[in-house]
């Protein structure tokens, strides 16, 4: 495998998110560490795998996407928590807890969560569209188009499929498993949860976030079923041995 193929970035950015676990074990801002190394990581390569002949066509804080079936790490679920809820206010500090974040907040808490329906979303923006969870960030569609017939029969409570950036799928998909594979070497609750049922957990548990820090997996009801742990591991073995 090249030094600078997909393995050595998800080897280095494996690292980097070790690095964090190990600085801040314990702490709240280990939450909002990991979800900046994440994003950050995300944001900075995409670029560098994109292709300029297929610019992607997702507009700022558009929520075409509601219906598409999304899943997170835990990390990224408990910082959307505390942005929703206020859960653990003070302690996580993701946000600016200026008047619209706080609004925002509350007019989202108010909302029920359908199964597939995503609280973030209202009159098709994302009131947190800073926070998107990595599995957001990789579904962005290059066609406009097709995104917005997507949100037509999502809107009839049928599903259809977007063009979706493979490069925004595949970056998603390396640092997801590059985080998920440094929580696991670092004895934390790892794996990938449901993000509707995750938050409902995470609402009716303000405690969620300091259980997860303790080693917990206050989440786990919400674990996604096609998940497999066992072989997900292997494959993050095998990627480090190489």
């Amino acid at each position: 495998m090249r030094e600078n193929g997909p393995a050595a970035f998800f080897r280095a950015t494996s690292r980097r998110f070790r690095d964090a676990i190990k600085t801040r074990r314990g702490h709240a801002g280990l939450i909002g560490a990991l979800c900046v190394e994440a994003f950050d990581s995300f944001d900075k390569n995409v670029p560098v795998s994109a292709s300029p002949a297929l610019p992607v066509a997702c507009e700022q804080e558009c929520g075409g996407c509601l219906r598409l079936r999304a899943v997170a790490t835990a990390p990224e679920i408990l910082l959307l928590a505390h942005f929703l809820y206020g859960i653990e206010r003070g302690a996580i500090s993701p946000c600016d807890d200026g008047e619209s974040a706080a609004a925002a907040r509350h007019g989202a808490a108010q909302r029920p969560h359908d199964l597939w329906d995503c609280p973030l979303i209202e009159n098709r923006l994302c009131l947190a569209h800073k926070l998107r969870p990595l599995a957001c960030r990789g579904l962005a569609g290059d066609d406009e188009l097709a995104c917005d017939k997507l949100t037509c029969v999502a809107a009839a409570g049928e599903y259809g499929e977007a063009s979706l950036s493979k490069p925004n799928l595949v970056v998603r998909s390396l640092v997801q498993n590059a985080m998920m594979n440094a929580l696991r070497r670092e004895g934390m609750a790892w794996g990938l949860y449901e993000i509707a049922r995750g938050l409902r957990i995470a609402r009716d548990a303000p405690t969620a976030a300091r259980e997860w820090l303790a080693g917990g997996d206050p989440l786990a009801p919400a674990s996604a079923p096609d998940f497999d742990r066992q072989r997900a591991a292997a494959i993050f073995d095998t990627i480090d041995r190489l």
